[in-house]
């Protein structure tokens, strides 16, 4: 599965490019300060965290994933006319732990950084922890 075949995230236009999930900013995705609205960054964000566990976990395809919890801090407004990416990063310390757990155990949590920017300028920076189990 791509997080982008989900249905709110076709909806919302949002394009993988490999490692990161991108979107184009449209009409509909603007609030009222003609900036991108704070819910769209944030779905960008949590489809990130998404995609990278399923690029890097294989063991999660016949599993059931959610989102147990996240947190995100807004960093700046995303410009209405420029790209944005979404980049989630896991380092190999809690990847080890987090398989001991789901291996061990047959479920596990694991918490998910993402960064979202506009060229070089963070947007929005945020944690998302993921539950994993049978």
């Amino acid at each position: 599965m791509q997080v982008t075949e989900l249905p709110f995230n076709r909806s919302l236009g949002l394009k993988s490019d490999g490692a990161a999930i991108c979107l184009e900013p449209q009409p509909q995705h603007l609030n009222h300060l003609e900036t991108v609205h704070a819910s769209v960054l944030f779905g960008l964000a949590e489809a990130a965290s998404g995609h990278l566990l399923l690029r890097q976990f294989a063991e999660l395809q016949n599993r059931l994933c959610v989102l147990r919890s996240s947190t995100v801090k807004y960093r700046r407004p995303a410009a209405a006319n420029q790209m944005i990416r979404a980049v989630a990063t896991l380092d190999e310390q809690q990847t080890l732990a987090f398989l001991e757990r789901l291996d061990a155990k047959g479920r596990a949590t694991i918490d998910v950084p993402v960064s979202v920017a506009q060229h070089d300028t963070q947007v929005l920076a945020g944690t998302f922890t993921w539950f994993a189990g049978q």
